[in-house]
């Protein structure tokens, strides 16, 4: 399985969460985390003091990934849509806990169906302020138009779904003036809390793929890597009234509806 090294992010949290977000964004692709990477680090440096500079000099490595890499405008605009589609994997592993705590049977099918039908019943909601207030606030970002967008953002971003799992339950689900800290990285405490609750999704998503080869793609923490304690059940969200509208609809088609 992957390993999700973050060097020694004890005393340098910035540069494992910069790391940790590369990984998110495009974990199968190793060029275009050195490309974000670099790209990230040159802006930071662009406005940087010299005193700064002096004292961190980036690597040649991080040179060669810059002069590879596309414009700047063009790696951000790589980055907004991997972040998209990786928000899918991780919410097609969010609503399968918050179906499974309510005694719902549900797969990875049913969950990727709740994901796409998410876009139609934002807009049958709008009529109904109340329900509105249940759905989560996506960030900014556009819900999934068809079922093979969904479908091809869990193959590509399944190995991380654990990890936008965890950001999709701190930025979505919570008010924006009440976005908790963990969410946010940055610093040691915040990684940790980040990641042991990643870790409790990697955990269920194990169980919940029913398929074997899943645990040897996730990428994970290292061994020995000490996690704080986080009760993550209570965090979850309960389902709200537009999946309880929605998940009927989903019996009349589930033969249709299966992984391709």
């Amino acid at each position: 399985m992957p390993i999700l090294n973050l060097g020694d992010w004890e005393n340098n949290p910035g540069q494992a969460t910069l790391v940790l977000v590369s990984v998110m964004l495009f974990p199968d692709s190793p060029e275009q985390r050195e490309e974000y990477y670099a790209t990230i680090i040159a802006e930071i440096f662009a406005t940087a003091g010299q005193e700064i500079i002096q004292k961190h000099i980036p690597a040649p490595a991080l040179f060669q990934a810059l002069l590879r890499a596309p414009t700047v405008e063009h790696v951000r605009e790589r980055a907004r849509k991997a972040l998209a589609r990786g928000s899918m994997a991780g919410d097609i592993l969010l609503y399968g806990k918050m179906l499974r705590n309510h005694s719902v049977k549900a797969g990875v099918s049913q969950a990727a169906y709740l994901v796409q039908e998410f876009g139609k019943v934002i807009e049958l909601l709008k009529t109904e302020p109340k329900l509105l207030i249940q759905m989560p606030t996506l960030g900014g970002m556009q819900p999934p138009k068809n079922r093979q967008s969904v479908w091809d953002a869990w193959h590509d971003y399944k190995s991380v779904a654990h990890l936008w799992a965890a950001y999709n339950l701190g930025c979505h689900y919570s008010p924006p003036e009440q976005t908790p800290a963990w969410v946010t990285l940055g610093s040691i405490s915040n990684l940790a809390a980040f990641l042991a609750r990643a870790e409790f999704f990697r955990q269920f998503g194990i169980q919940f793929a029913e398929k074997p080869e899943y645990k040897e793609q996730i990428w994970t923490v290292p061994e020995g890597v000490s996690l704080p304690p986080v009760a993550v059940e209570e965090e979850i969200p309960p389902i709200p009234e537009w999946m309880r509208i929605v998940l009927p609809t989903y019996h009349a088609q589930q033969r249709q509806y299966r992984a391709p």
